[in-house]
């Protein structure tokens, strides 16, 4: 069985273009346009070249493209790094692959026991309360048989 790990996103800053954070986070203080790179103080009023320059690379597409392949290396990095964090062997089809495999008590916590859980007083509490609460749903049966009682008494009454 393979392993699949998606690719990881990138954070593109949309201030800056720049990679690895979001506006929130960028000290630049002008904006930077996507399209032609260009420094400006407000994007809204800015009327940019259609001529597309990338800001990472220099070549001819936005710079918060992913065809970029500065944004491409700076991905695969991305996805390389858990990969590398993470050194288990791939886990193996059948239990009969697994060797090295040693039981330590150590390892594991103790189970509770149900003598634990009969003295656990939140469970003593929870253990009053769904008592409570049945003998409040019973209480309210109860009240609504009477009450049922009493509308038959009254339509008896007032038809004759």
């Amino acid at each position: 069985m393979d392993e699949y790990l998606a690719p990881a996103n990138v954070l593109i800053c949309s201030r800056s273009m720049a990679l690895g954070y979001l506006k929130r986070q960028c000290t630049q203080i002008n904006e930077t346009c996507r399209i032609c790179e260009e420094q400006v103080a407000d994007l809204k009023n800015y009327n940019s070249s259609e001529i597309e320059k990338c800001i990472h690379c220099q070549q001819s597409h936005k710079s918060n493209s992913l065809k970029c392949p500065m944004v491409q290396s700076f991905r695969s990095e991305l996805t390389r790094k858990p990969l590398h964090l993470n050194n288990r062997p791939p886990p193996t089809a059948s239990n009969k692959n697994i060797k090295n495999c040693v039981y330590d008590i150590a390892n594991f916590p103790p189970l509770t026991s149900p003598q634990a859980l009969a003295n656990n007083p939140v469970m003593n509490k929870f253990g009053d309360l769904i008592g409570k609460m049945t003998e409040v749903k019973d209480h309210l049966t109860n009240l609504a048989l009477q009450h049922d009682k009493f509308e038959q008494f009254m339509l008896e009454k007032k038809s004759k």
